[in-house]
């Protein structure tokens, strides 16, 4: 199963004005994509 090891990310919040937006990122590298960004 390919999507296994597969990394993705997707808005967690609806689309709209606001001060806060939610991105959910899982998958093997999510961390050190996360650790790149913050």
């Amino acid at each position: 199963m390919e999507h296994l090891h597969t990394t993705i990310c997707a808005l967690a919040t609806p689309p709209g004005e606001g001060g806060i937006a939610t991105v959910r990122v899982s998958g093997p590298d999510a961390y050190g994509i996360v650790g790149k960004i913050f």
